[in-house]
């Protein structure tokens, strides 16, 4: 007979092999999945080919120091558009 301290000597090498197999799988699935994935293309969002400028309306604020949001409303988005030209070419 097999007495208990002898049992549990076996125990871990009954365990060795599986476990040895199972790091063997999930490192040769994770250098697959390295080399796999580095070959793959980059699915990049394609660039925006317009600009889209708004303008958000808000109250005054402290009276007679800041000023409605249409003080310089034509003007700006005029020369906005402009600058942008100059920039972008």
């Amino acid at each position: 007979m097999v007495k208990s301290s002898q049992r549990r000597q076996l125990q871990p090498t009954k365990w060795r092999a599986p476990g040895l197999a199972c790091v063997a799988i999930v490192v040769s699935v994770s250098i697959t999945w390295l080399r796999l994935s580095a070959d793959s293309p980059v699915k990049d969002q394609p660039m925006a080919t317009q600009f889209q400028f708004a303008r958000m309306q808000y109250p005054g604020g402290i009276p007679e120091y800041l000023k409605n949001w249409y003080t310089d409303y034509p003007a700006m988005d005029k020369h906005l558009t402009v600058l942008l030209q100059r920039v972008t070419g």
